[in-house]
């Protein structure tokens, strides 16, 4: 939520948490930033199409926590052995996936 507010200049309380950030004014060089601004934080990397679909606020938070958070299979003891270690290790596999999912340039 801040780093919308960030990037749009808007007051944490007066953004619109279920408004598509394209009425916004959401534009090519806000998206950018803004996906810069999550990949930073969020430690994965965020495909850009994710914005540019015009996705409200809760809807961008739900993309990116799919990509932070492991898919957990039932029974699936090292997600439950992570997790109890703070979730490091699901963490790192997730970066992992989200790497191999989307690669980078070059």
């Amino acid at each position: 939520m801040a780093q919308v507010g960030e990037v749009f200049g808007i007051a944490d309380a007066k953004v619109d948490r279920t408004a598509p950030l394209t009425t916004l004014g959401l534009d090519s060089l806000m998206t950018v930033e803004l996906v810069n601004r999550m990949e930073s934080v969020a430690g994965v990397r965020i495909p850009m199409g994710t914005l540019f679909s015009g996705p409200s606020i809760e809807e961008l938070a739900q993309t990116v926590l799919r990509l932070v958070l492991p898919t957990r299979e039932p029974g699936d003891r090292e997600a439950d052995t992570a997790a109890g270690a703070g979730g490091r290790r699901s963490h790192r596999r997730s970066r992992s996936r989200a790497r191999r999912a989307h690669p980078g340039p070059g």
